[in-house]
């Protein structure tokens, strides 16, 4: 199992807007890849941070998978989530693999 893990800082007048997005367009785009088997979102409640933290992540049965989405799909899904809210939403992504 390998775990695509989104980060997301937000500013709190985009908190509402930002969620709402995530849910109805960034998330089913991701899962519509087909290359995950599921999606998590987190609020992160510690450590206290300015705006407010979220988490996304999406899990795939393979290297080969989340590769193919990263090569295929993430870069254009990192625009559309760019154009959306500006630099209102700070994203950096990281990889978690199950051992």
């Amino acid at each position: 199992m390998v775990i695509l893990n989104v980060t997301a800082i937000v500013e709190e007048s985009v908190k509402d807007a930002f969620l709402n997005y995530m849910q109805s367009v960034h998330i089913p785009a991701v899962m519509a890849s087909g290359k995950f088997e599921e999606h998590l979102l987190f609020q992160l409640t510690e450590p206290v941070n300015e705006g407010f933290t979220f988490c996304a992540q999406y899990i795939a049965d393979s290297k080969e998978n989340l590769n193919a989405f990263r090569l295929a799909d993430e870069k254009n899904l990192q625009t559309q989530l760019q154009a959306e809210f500006g630099n209102q939403v700070l994203c950096f992504s990281s990889i978690l693999e199950k051992i």
